[in-house]
């Protein structure tokens, strides 16, 4: 046992570098998929016994992200090496490629002193299809000493851009268990969604999609190509607010879909949680966007937590997150008899509908804990430690 493998097991000394907080006076104002990602990783780390955890962090909300951002990174090249000094740091922690960009002026400050590097990896950050961008990514490459793409689709991403392979491991995301604060049954959380936004039939099936309004999330091609197959009680109810939205809007009113889907906008934690525990199925109805793409889906996660079945398209990272049978069904991208294949089992039969729930309900988090996730990131950090 050499002398990193026995310190390791005391304490590993994580310096955690993020951009993507969201700010304390509007904290519903900047949560998109890689911010909650960002979030739950610090908080694992904060929660691991083995880890001593500082952070390093911008809180802002999403409209002044660029502004203050460019500030923070500039910080970043005095704030990072005080800091490695003062608290004997041994790992950086880059929560997005965007803040691990700075390697490439301190690599060799950080190798003097024995500080490791390691960079998240989401998808898009890697597929942004701007070729100054995509000239200058390669020269990352030898400045950081791991990275940790968030799926298997984008680890295969970054390897077609020669991203060293014997540095690259995926870790999947995890799921905060206490996410969601007091579970109520079904028929309470659907009484106080009945009561906030009314439903055009007495006992309707609702579907629900939560995230940013995005061309790659496929929420305008569902309300436009599987919705109108769906029987008249299914209604779709989309949580979130993004440049798709006139588009949504304008597929909804194309179809004659007013009574039965419900543009909630951006909501609290509160009434996320809601929409889970009172809705019948989730789906992740993404369609194929060069230059973007789903690195993973951890709304998926939160959804199986709250007992709702996914039923979510076969690409990308979202293949990490949806397990056969377990969680939910993956089906064909861009189907839209394959979306409504898999949705009407659920619709026609309560007890299918149940049984799925409960499968769901369990495996999420005994597959996705953030417990576990944490220890898969320390096991790698102290690996990439002993042969470097």
């Amino acid at each position: 046992m050499n002398q990193w493998t026995k310190a390791i097991r005391i304490t590993m000394r994580i310096l955690y570098v993020s951009h993507s907080f969201p700010s304390d006076n509007d904290p519903d104002n900047n949560i998109g998929g890689m911010q909650r990602v960002a979030i739950d990783i610090y908080e694992a780390f904060k929660n691991h016994e083995q880890v001593v955890v500082f952070p390093l962090i911008l809180k802002t909300s999403w409209n002044t992200t660029h502004i203050r951002a460019p500030f923070f990174l500039i910080s970043l090249f005095w704030k990072i090496p005080a800091l490695v000094r003062a608290h004997k740091i041994e790992s950086v922690f880059f929560s997005a490629l965007v803040t691990g960009w700075v390697t490439l002026f301190m690599r060799k400050r950080l190798q003097k002193a024995g500080v490791k590097t390691f960079v998240m990896l989401y998808g898009r950050d890697i597929l942004l299809p701007a070729k100054l961008y995509q000239w200058a990514l390669p020269k990352i490459l030898g400045k950081v000493d791991a990275f940790f793409p968030i799926s298997t689709a984008t680890a295969e991403e970054a390897l077609k851009r020669n991203f060293p392979a014997d540095r690259t491991f995926v870790v999947p995301m995890g799921i905060d268990l206490s996410r969601i604060g007091v579970e109520v049954s079904k028929s309470e959380a659907r009484a106080v969604l009945m009561e906030t936004y009314p439903a055009h039939v007495p006992r309707p099936f609702i579907i629900c999609s939560v995230g940013r309004h995005v061309k790659r999330k496929g929420f305008t091609w569902f309300a436009d190509k599987v919705m109108p197959l769906l029987p008249d009680h299914v209604e779709y109810w989309a949580a979130g607010d993004g440049a798709e939205r006139a588009a949504l809007e304008a597929a909804v009113v194309r179809n004659g879909l007013q009574k039965r889907v419900k543009l909630l906008g951006r909501v609290s934690d509160e009434a996320l949680e809601t929409l889970y525990q009172g809705a019948d199925l989730y789906v992740m109805p993404n369609i194929h966007v060069p230059g973007d793409m789903e690195g993973f889906g951890v709304v998926m996660l939160e959804a199986g937590i709250c007992g709702l079945p996914v039923v979510a398209a076969r690409l990308e990272g979202i293949r990490d997150v949806v397990h056969e049978g377990q969680n939910g069904h993956l089906v064909q991208s861009e189907d839209p008899q394959a979306f409504v294949d898999a949705i009407m089992p659920y619709v026609e039969d309560e007890q299918h509908l149940k049984a799925a729930s409960e499968r769901a309900r369990a495996y999420v988090p005994k597959t996705f804990s953030w417990h576990g996730v944490a220890q898969q990131f320390v096991d790698r950090m102290a690996q990439v430690h002993r042969m470097l």
